[in-house]
C-alpha cells in the first residue's frame, strides 16, 4: 500500500473510533496494528506516547511532516479548536479519497503515451541487438559484388535503418524514454511540470489542480482557517513548481487585499470558467461552499475528458505502433527480397 493510502486508511480508522468515543492514544494503539509496517506505524505508536504525556494530536502530527501533509495539520488543529476532531476525520478522508481518485485518473491517463514509447525502445533495442547497421552495410557490399542494382525505396531504407540502429541514436531515444518515463510516472516536479506543458495531457492536469486547489480551500475555509493562511498550506501541498509559484503569488495578492478570484485571474494557469465560478461565489459570500461545487464539478469534469481521451487514444497509439513496427520491419526485410531478387 502507498503512502496516500496508507494516510486514507489511518484517518479512516481514527474516525470510526473517534465517533465512538474512544480516546485518542487508545484509538491509535488499536490502529498500529492495522497498519503492515514502516515509517507510518512507527510514528503512529510514537504520536500515542506523546498524547499520553499531554500533547495535542495537531502538535504530534506535525512532527511528521512526510507522512502528514500541512494541509491535514492545519485541519486537525483546526478541529481541535472547535472540538469536532471526528467530524472533520470523516471529511478529511472524503477529501483525501477524492484527491486520490483524480491522481490514479491522471497516472491512466499518462500511461498510454508512456508504454508505447517504452514498447518502441524494447522493439528497437531487440532489432539492433539481434540485426545492428552491419547487417545493412553487408546488403550494400553484397550488392556490388554482384553487379546488381538497388531500387531508390530500397536505398532509403537502408539509409534509415543505418540511422535508426545507430548506437548513438539509441542513447539518445533512451534519453527521451527515461524523461518521458520521470515525467509521467513519478511525483518529481520536473514531471508534473512537463505535462502541464504537453498539449491534450496539459488540460487534464489542469482540471485536476483545479479540482485539488478548489476542494482544499474549500475544506480549510470552511473549517475557519483564514484564506491568507489557507493558500501557504495548499502551496507546500502542490507537486509541481509551477502550481506551487501561482499559489504564493496568489498568497500575496490576497495579503494585499485582493479578493481570490482577481488573484487567480493574473496567472495563466487558470481558465475564465473556473475564475468566473470562483468569482461567483465570493459575491454570493458562499466562497468555502462554492468551491466545494467547483471541486465535484471538475471532478466528473476530469471522468468525461478521461473517458473521451482513452477513447481517441487507443486507435491512434494501436495504429501508430503498427505504423511504427511495420516501417522496422520493411527497413530489415525489403533490403533483403531486393538482393534475393538480383541473385535469382
Amino acid at each position: 500500500m502507498d503512502q496516500a493510502r496508507e494516510l486514507i486508511s489511518f484517518t479512516k480508522h481514527l474516525y470510526y473510533l473517534t465517533r465512538m468515543g474512544a480516546p485518542l492514544s487508545e484509538s491509535f494503539r488499536k490502529i498500529r496494528n492495522n497498519i503492515a509496517g514502516g515509517d507510518l506505524r512507527e510514528a503512529v505508536i510514537s504520536m500515542a506516547d506523546k498524547m499520553d504525556e499531554g500533547r495535542t494530536l495537531s502538535s504530534a502530527m506535525s512532527e511528521y511532516s512526510k507522512l502528514f501533509p500541512p494541509d491535514y495539520v492545519k485541519m486537525i488543529e483546526a478541529a481541535e479548536s472547535c472540538e469536532t476532531l471526528p467530524q472533520v476525520l470523516g471529511e478529511l478522508s472524503s477529501y483525501l479519497e477524492s484527491v486520490e481518485k483524480a491522481r490514479r485518473a491522471l497516472q491512466s491517463a499518462a500511461l498510454y503515451p508512456g508504454l508505447i514509447l517504452n514498447f518502441m525502445f524494447i522493439f528497437i533495442g531487440l532489432v539492433w541487438y539481434f540485426a545492428s547497421d552491419s547487417i545493412f552495410t553487408q546488403y550494400v557490399i553484397f550488392i556490388k559484388e554482384i553487379g546488381g542494382n538497388l531500387s531508390p525505396l530500397t536505398w532509403f531504407f537502408i539509409g534509415a535503418a543505418k540511422v535508426i540502429f545507430n548506437p548513438v541514436f539509441m542513447i539518445i531515444w533512451l534519453v527521451l524514454v527515461l524523461a518521458v518515463d520521470i515525467s509521467l510516472f513519478t511525483k518529481l516536479p520536473i514531471g508534473t511540470n512537463f505535462i502541464l506543458k504537453t498539449p491534450v495531457l496539459s488540460e487534464l492536469f489542469k482540471k485536476a489542480y483545479y479540482s485539488r486547489i478548489s476542494r482544499a480551500l474549500g475544506f480549510m475555509l470552511k473549517q475557519g482557517v483564514s484564506l491568507d493562511a489557507a493558500l501557504p498550506l495548499v502551496e507546500k501541498t502542490a507537486d509541481s513548481n509551477i502550481v506551487q509559484e501561482t499559489l504564493r503569488r496568489m498568497g500575496e495578492r490576497v495579503r494585499q487585499g485582493k479578493t481570490l478570484a482577481d488573484s487567480m485571474k493574473e496567472e495563466p494557469l487558470f481558465n475564465e470558467t473556473f475564475v468566473f465560478m470562483v468569482r461567483h461565489g465570493e459575491e454570493k459570500e458562499e466562497l468555502p461552499g462554492s468551491l466545494l461545487e467547483i471541486a465535484d464539478f471538475y471532478d466528473d469534469d476530469i471522468k468525461g475528458t478521461y473517458d473521451s481521451f482513452i477513447k481517441m487514444a487507443e486507435p491512434v497509439f494501436l495504429a501508430s505502433t503498427g505504423l511504427i513496427v511495420g516501417f522496422l520491419a520493411v527497413t530489415i526485410f525489403m533490403p533483403f527480397y531486393q538482393i534475393t531478387g538480383a541473385i535469382n
